[in-house]
């Protein structure tokens, strides 16, 4: 069973969202914090959507050629946690630019 777990250490949050503007704002070094377990059903509905047939994502003989210890989450379904944790971090959150300029991410298997 494909089980990963994307997570991040933890910033100070509010749960609630206010059009005021938020106090706490984002800084070089500040790190969010979100888990999600990814499992097999997961994957496969995601490649589906994507169509996304790569078999590092399928196939545990083929990602372990490729020098991981098991198959491999899609990074843009890692990626599709991003604004989630930013809203449950933040009173009030938007998206001046569409992208990502550096994600570290760790991934433990269960």
């Amino acid at each position: 069973m494909l089980v990963r777990r994307a997570s991040w250490s933890y910033v100070s949050s509010s749960r609630s969202f206010s059009s005021f503007k938020s106090t706490t704002f984002l800084k070089c070094g500040d790190v969010l914090k979100q888990a999600q377990v990814f499992t097999d059903e997961d994957v496969l509905a995601y490649s589906r959507m994507s169509h996304d047939t790569n078999p590092l994502h399928f196939d545990p003989e083929w990602a372990n050629a490729a020098g991981f210890k098991d198959r491999v989450v899609p990074g843009m379904l890692i990626a599709s946690l991003f604004p989630r944790t930013i809203a449950s971090n933040f009173e009030l959150y938007m998206f001046l630019k569409h992208y990502i300029s550096s994600c570290q991410c760790t991934l433990e298997r269960r």
